[in-house]
């Protein structure tokens, strides 16, 4: 499951990238209420919704976070 935000800021990718990290998505989101574990690229989470993976990737113009196993996660059509 994705979610996708955009926003005309003046920062840089590099700084997105820095400062959008896996520890810090409670300072970025109220509804993730606790970072469980943080490889860096990959982690765990508690949000409103329950305990999550999540994923983080560098993207050329900022970052990607995804929940891979979601139960609102599409799975084909």
């Amino acid at each position: 499951m994705e979610f996708l935000a955009t926003t005309i800021i003046s920062a840089s990718a590099a700084d997105l990238q820095r400062r959008l990290t896996i520890s810090e998505l409670p300072r970025w989101c109220a509804s993730i209420e606790t970072v469980l574990s943080d490889a860096q690229s990959s982690g765990k989470i508690y949000c409103v919704w329950g305990t999550f993976r999540v994923h983080r990737e560098e993207l050329s113009h900022g970052v990607r976070f995804s929940l891979p196993i979601c139960p609102n996660a599409c799975n084909g059509p």
